[in-house]
């Protein structure tokens, strides 16, 4: 898979100098576990995928995938990201700071009974990484999400970011991270990476 996203990425002439991430099952509960490159993906357990190639500047867009059914706590996992992405864009404006956002998506998962770095910072289960980031000429960038972040926290218009909660499990043998990259203007926040969030592959399939 790596291989095949590497080549696509060259056909369009772009480069992945920061790799790619693609990780099954107990890898995928390990954020940013860039995964391993021989497995094949096995049924009934998630796929992380998480590209982030670079022209001139860079994207950044995630999907959780899954052949065959998957376990009831994915399925309520993948529901519980995709309604938290879905108040993040809502909540997204200029003048908000990042880790206003942040929080509202802390309470959002504890309510659910799932950790947080915030109700435990020792936790590698829940929702243990911030929830977006700025994008330009490198992968990270201003504004951040973090709350000692002060005037560089501050969301403005023109700003290039990404929203992505996410929930992890090991134990379980999931992760899901969803993951959109988001241009903030005068008005509505704009998704530059409008693609489907279903975790079924055949919702994928063209028509």
């Amino acid at each position: 898979m790596k291989k095949l996203a590497a080549v696509e990425f060259a056909r369009l002439g772009l480069g992945q100098p920061e790799g790619n991430l693609m990780a099954i099952g107990a890898e995928a509960g390990v954020p940013h576990n860039q995964g391993d490159a021989r497995r094949v993906v096995p049924p009934h357990q998630p796929l992380v995928v998480d590209l982030f190639p670079a022209g001139e500047m860079f994207a950044d867009c995630t999907r959780t995938f899954c052949v065959g059914e998957p376990s009831e706590e994915f399925r309520a996992a993948h529901a519980a990201v995709l309604a938290a992405l879905e108040e993040a864009h809502g909540d997204c404006r200029a003048g908000v700071r990042a880790c206003e956002l942040h929080e509202r998506t802390c309470d959002r998962f504890e309510a659910l009974g799932y950790e947080t770095r915030r109700s435990d910072p020792t936790s590698s289960r829940g929702y243990v990484h911030g929830l977006g980031h700025g994008v330009g000429y490198e992968l990270h960038e201003h504004p951040s999400f973090h709350e000692s972040a002060g005037p560089s926290g501050l969301l403005e218009a023109g700003d290039l970011l990404t929203l992505e909660p996410g929930l992890y499990d090991s134990g379980a043998g999931y992760g899901v991270r969803l993951e959109d990259l988001c241009y903030l203007g005068d008005g509505e926040l704009e998704n530059l990476t409008p693609l489907p969030y279903d975790w079924d592959v055949a919702a994928w399939a063209p028509e």
